[in-house]
């Protein structure tokens, strides 16, 4: 048993525990079906034998008796057992499933990136489920044990021989199936693994069904979800075959132990060592056997299967590194940031080279600092550090002279207000997508904002103003209207830091020139580091740093660097337009 499994039990049994009186309601079914298994074939033989020997007309009342009231205590128990069920199933579905997004969210971030949605949600799910599996699939080898070790003592206070024959059938089948179990259970990793493909190439498809559309390419991704899909089935071929298998043992092992009990029994019968009470006895042990028998498959099928995929999300967090965070963080003072990052390098985990090379950069409080540089140069890296995406793989970033190894990924980012390239929209309103920056905005802060990222200019014009809904990642709105969203939801956070990479890339020239207004106001008193492109953005910036090949190799002001005709020079003179006054 891997330390992923081990966790994942004690999970389950401490969540089970804190609902103690609905668990044990719940297990009551296995004292109602050992008596309802149990009793039938007992009283049955003690019917058959009393009628035998002409006794039984004294006892039916006694019989009909205990029969209504053992009746009566199965129901009661089996009623309480199954609305333990219900509700433990709920409760757990409920809050199991909410763990499990709760830890997707918590993932490193380059297992977000590097996983599917679709995979990953899948993983979720299945993590959260495995509560109710174990109870159902506990439930059950429960039953199986003790009806097993019941049914053998009985067996063999009737005759030793015949517990001998029962022995020498059962535990060779379950050990057959115990390991046609272990060995599907690397069948089923694969085959999980081709589901989960699956599941992410039918997701990714789904999401860029636009794109599908416009390119005519229905036939192609058609043809790509068959080919996934085969290899899917390849395995799970592999898989049928292996549970084909399993059920020929439940099959031979139930025919075996019939065949032998009949015959034996027969002659046992007639030999007079046995009555005809426990001949009968027999025979119903046999038919129950074999359903303990099969009992056994599916639970070794259902357990070992739900097993190997109830740990996928575990082992996916468990690949990524998680940046460190310290046993107390620290917290900022009140006011402006300033920011000092010191002999910063940086190499992603799946590449060979460095992205960021020896990163000296120091931004006094409230300054308002652009970094420019070629596509690929580490821009966008650099911010990933600094809202403690990534760790560092040598050097250190202070905030306020508070290294952020110290404050920790909460309050990193809790002092900054970031807008990403492409910007992350719920499937909510537009409203609902500008408070998520801060959950105290006002209805005046709302307001402000959304005039500030001029957001009312469009949001006037729709049906529902600030109330409408954006669609899966605001496909409903355009780029510039995304991105102002975005700008807005920033905006609102309030945070001393404000970090904008490529901010304004999908905005329109008219756009543009309003949002540099509105963040010419917002930056005032804040420290900034806008990242664009378009050095038309920049013109109002303290400093403009540029960045190549993960280094630091100018730093000044528009008018020096521009003197200098280094890198930035030549990046200026690409730009097809001026500046926007």
């Amino acid at each position: 048993m891997n330390h992923h499994l081990k966790n994942l039990i004690k999970d389950v049994l401490k969540d089970m525990w804190a609902e103690k009186l609905h668990t044990i309601g719940f297990y009551l079914s296995v004292p109602a079906n050992v008596i309802s298994s149990q009793a039938i074939p007992l009283m049955s033989a003690y019917i058959i034998d009393s009628a035998a020997n002409g006794s039984l007309s004294g006892k039916w009342k006694f019989l009909a008796g205990l029969s209504v009231g053992l009746s009566a205590l199965v129901f009661a128990l089996y009623s309480i057992s199954r609305r333990s069920d219900v509700i433990l199933n709920k409760k757990f579905g409920l809050e199991r499933r909410a763990k499990g997004v709760f830890q997707i969210h918590n993932l490193p971030y380059a297992a977000l990136v590097d996983n599917g949605k679709g995979d990953l949600q899948l993983k979720g799910n299945r993590k959260a489920s495995y509560i109710n599996v174990f109870r159902i699939e506990s439930e059950s080898l429960i039953n199986i044990i003790i009806t097993t070790i019941i049914t053998i003592g009985v067996i063999a206070s009737k005759s030793i021989t015949f517990a001998f024959i029962y022995l020498g059938v059962f535990i060779p089948a379950s050990i057959l199936l115990i390991w046609f179990a272990r060995k599907r259970v690397e069948i089923n990793k694969t085959s999980n693994q081709a589901f989960d493909d699956w599941g992410t190439e039918l997701t990714d498809t789904i999401q860029n069904a636009e794109l599908v559309q416009q390119q005519q390419s229905q036939t192609r991704e058609l043809e790509r979800l068959l080919e996934v899909g085969r290899k899917q089935w390849q395995v799970g071929f592999i898989r049928a075959f292996y549970a084909v298998r399993q059920q020929m043992i439940v099959q031979f092992s139930g025919f075996a132990l019939e065949a032998l009990f009949v015959i034996i029994g027969l002659w046992f019968f007639v030999r007079g060592d046995i009555t005809i009470g426990t001949y009968v006895l027999f025979q119903s042990y046999v038919a129950m056997t074999t359903r303990n028998v099969n009992n056994i498959s599916h639970f070794i099928r259902n357990f070992s299967e739900e097993t190997s995929l109830a740990t996928g999300l575990d082992e996916v967090e468990e690949k990524y590194q998680k940046v460190s965070e310290p046993k107390t963080s620290k917290k900022l003072p009140a006011g402006p940031v300033s920011i000092s990052i010191n002999n910063l390098d940086f190499q992603y985990p799946d590449s060979n080279t460095e992205s960021l090379k020896s990163i000296n950069l120091e931004i006094p409080a409230s300054q308002k600092v652009g970094i420019v540089g070629k596509s690929g140069s580490g821009k966008t890296t650099l911010t990933k550090l600094l809202l403690r995406l990534y760790e560092p793989t040598n050097g250190h970033i202070y905030m306020s002279g508070v290294n952020i190894d110290k404050l920790g990924s909460a309050n990193t980012r809790k002092v900054i207000a970031y807008v990403p390239q492409e910007p992350s929209l719920f499937r909510r309103s537009i409203k609902d997508n500008i408070i998520y920056g801060s959950s105290k905005l006002d209805q005046k802060e709302l307001v402000r904002v959304t005039k500030q990222a001029y957001v009312d200019e469009f949001a006037k014009d729709l049906p529902k103003g600030l109330d409408t809904v954006v669609g899966d990642q605001g496909i409903k709105l355009s780029g510039g209207q995304r991105q102002r969203v975005a700008i807005a939801r920033a905006l609102a956070k309030n945070a001393p830091v404000l970090l904008f990479d490529e901010a304004t890339s999908a905005l329109d020239s008219q756009s543009e020139a309003h949002i540099q207004k509105a963040l010419n106001t917002v930056m005032k008193g804040r420290t900034s580091i806008v990242i664009a492109h378009r050095l038309s953005t920049l013109k109002h910036m303290d400093r403009i740093v540029v960045m190549d090949d993960g280094r630091i190799v100018e730093d000044g002001t528009h008018a020096e660097l521009l003197e200098e005709k280094g890198l930035y020079y030549e990046l200026w003179q690409h730009q097809s337009g001026g500046f926007i006054e």
